[in-house]
């Protein structure tokens, strides 16, 4: 039996054949990877549309995502699975969800409707659709020729600039891009989703980490913390310190997605924050508001206010984007909460915050 590695080696090493590729994606006895995948954009099987996927994704990534599928699910396409009431167990993707009754979709691409009033318990699995092992089944040679089709699979502009090769000569910038690093490694940050200047301090700012729902005040500071060095300002000191924890992160939710301060935020203190939770037993996007201390140095511990709760289908789409605008108003980027393709058309609407 031949390894994994074998197979990652093999497609690495060498190109294949997309048009032999192509045969193995659609046969359906020994891959059928067409009955779950379509590959024209409109999507509405079981798996994710596969249409321009060699633009989004490395050849490794292509690789990695055929030998372990559930290393890394797309959003949108964990497993759901269903018990009813009446003792059976239904196991798909979720497609449409609406107040009386929910849609999965299973590998067989056929659609299943469970009633809500009948299902007692529902939960998402960490484990693909999609199997583990299907290389097995192949030679290394034939399965360097499906992942040269998957790679091949690119928008029409892409395709042909493959096709006419790259320009011989690259002109450099006239003005050079550079990056700095900001902040030394020992205090870098778990997915942060903000970051911005706290108003009124000179080299202040704060930090919204995104599934552990903390948020850090990091201060340039003096002597004694660790430093980064820059070639245009020397030698950087930070002070990093906990502004606020909004809790223990869910499983299934997406934590913390946005936060913005008040305009007036030296005068009242006041700043938002937008959190992904599982309320009631429904996702939901809440709408915080709360109060930093007097010193500004971290939260006042004043309970929160809540202003707004929206109700979703799903863990996925969920946006919550924060803003205020020049106008003074204070604006909030919506998903339209899936499940993917938008099949109850929350996006278009305008009964709905969804989508907006």
């Amino acid at each position: 039996m031949r390894s994994q590695e074998e197979y990652r080696h093999a497609a690495l090493a060498r190109q294949g054949d997309p048009l032999r590729g192509k045969a193995l994606f659609a046969d359906a006895q020994r891959l059928a990877c067409s009955r779950c995948h379509s590959e024209d954009g409109k999507g509405g099987m079981a798996g994710p549309d596969l249409f321009a996927v060699g633009d989004k994704f490395g050849r490794r990534e292509i690789i990695e995502a055929v030998l372990a599928p559930s290393a890394t699910i797309a959003p949108g396409y964990s497993t759901t699975t269903v018990e009813t009431k009446a003792g059976e167990e239904y196991t798909g993707i979720l497609k449409q969800v609406t107040d009386g009754w929910i849609e999965l979709m299973g590998a067989d691409a056929k659609p299943v409707r469970i009633v809500t009033a009948e299902i007692r318990a529902q939960h998402t699995s960490e484990v693909s659709l999609m199997p583990d092992g299907l290389e097995a089944g192949l030679t290394p040679a034939e399965f360097t020729d499906l992942i040269e089709y998957l790679v091949s699979l690119k928008q029409p502009e892409t395709a042909a600039m493959v096709e006419h090769g790259m320009p011989g000569v690259i002109q450099p910038l006239a003005k050079p891009v550079g990056l700095q690093r900001f902040i030394p490694e020992e205090l870098k940050f778990e997915h942060p989703v903000w970051f911005g200047p706290v108003p009124g301090e000179s080299g202040v700012f704060l930090v919204a980490e995104h599934e552990t729902g903390k948020i850090w005040r990091l201060e340039e500071g003096g002597t004694g913390v660790p430093a980064v060095t820059d070639r245009r300002h020397g030698s950087l000191g930070f002070i990093k310190s906990l502004f606020l924890d909004t809790g223990t992160y869910q499983k299934g939710t997406r934590g913390l997605l946005g936060m913005a301060l008040h305009p007036k935020f030296r005068e009242n203190r006041r700043y938002y924050f937008a959190k992904h939770v599982v309320e009631d037993g429904k996702f939901a996007t809440i709408i915080f508001e709360r109060e930093a201390a007097p010193d500004f140095k971290a939260d006042s511990g004043k309970p929160s206010l809540r202003l707004l709760k929206f109700d979703e289908a799903t863990n996925v789409h969920y946006g919550g984007g924060l803003e205020f605008g020049r106008d003074g108003c204070f604006y909030i980027g919506m998903g339209d909460s899936g499940p993917q393709e938008d099949p109850q058309g929350h996006g278009q609407n305008t009964k709905l915050f969804l989508g907006k």
